[in-house]
C-alpha cells in the first residue's frame, strides 16, 4: 500500500486505535453496498483518525483517549472514496452511540 507523501506519524508502530476488526466487518456488511469493501488505505486512515494514547501513557488523563480530539485535515483527490471513509465513520459513530460505549462525538464534511 503507498503512504501518503505528508501525514502526522502515529505514537508508536503498534498504535492502539478506536477501530476495531469487527468495526470493519460491521462497515463491509451493512454500510458498503453489496460487493464492495473499504479499500485498504480506507481502512488504514481510519484507524489513524481513531488513533488512541496507550493505556500506560505517561499522562494518565490522556491514557484511552483519542489523540485527535480536536479534528483532522484529510486531502484526497476527487471520486477515490473520501465520501465513503467520512460515512463509515459516522456510520460507527451512531453504532457505538446506540450501545453507549466509546461515544465519539464527531461531525465530517466532504467536499
Amino acid at each position: 500500500m503507498l503512504y501518503p507523501a505528508q501525514y502526522t506519524l502515529p505514537l508508536s508502530e503498534n498504535f492502539t486505535t478506536k477501530l476495531t476488526d469487527q468495526d470493519i466487518e460491521r462497515v463491509n456488511k451493512f454500510y458498503m453496498l453489496p460487493g464492495q469493501e473499504l479499500d485498504p488505505w480506507q481502512i488504514w486512515l481510519m484507524r489513524a483518525v481513531l488513533e488512541t494514547y496507550p493505556d500506560d501513557h505517561k499522562d494518565p488523563r490522556k491514557a484511552g483517549k483519542l489523540r485527535y480530539r480536536e479534528g483532522v485535515l484529510i486531502e484526497v483527490s476527487r471520486q477515490v472514496g473520501k465520501t465513503t471513509v467520512l460515512g463509515a465513520l459516522m456510520f460507527l459513530g451512531y453504532l457505538k452511540s446506540a450501545n453507549r460505549k466509546n461515544i465519539t462525538k464527531m461531525g465530517c464534511v466532504a467536499s
